[in-house]
């Protein structure tokens, strides 16, 4: 009976060494796929700031040539308009001229 008892003794320690080895184990399974999560974590992060810088980037240049366009279609308008204000100087000259001959000054 004493036999008995010293072998299940025996195997109890044996399970619970094994039981400690597997919580070891699995400690450090944990603590590696901690780490290799980070690190994707560390990189995704790197990669999505880049992609945002890059847009952003892309979102300033695009305004800056919007910017452009828009500054040089006024401009275009602006020498439009005065070039064709310039060509109506003559006619508007002549139609006021023509009105002020035309007044009666009530001199007669």
């Amino acid at each position: 009976m004493l036999n008995i008892v010293e072998r299940v003794l025996e195997e109890e320690e044996k399970a619970r060494i094994r039981i400690e080895q597997a919580r070891s184990r699995a400690a450090a399974e944990r603590a590696r796929v901690d780490a290799e999560a980070d690190s994707v974590l560390s990189e995704a992060r790197a990669a999505a700031i880049l992609r945002i810088r890059e847009r952003v980037e892309q979102a300033r240049q695009e305004a800056r040539d919007l910017e452009t366009r828009a500054a040089r279609e006024a401009e275009n308008q602006s020498r439009a308009a005065w070039e064709s204000a310039r060509d109506r100087i003559p006619e508007l000259s002549r139609e006021i001229a023509d009105r002020i001959l035309a007044v009666d000054l009530g001199n007669g």
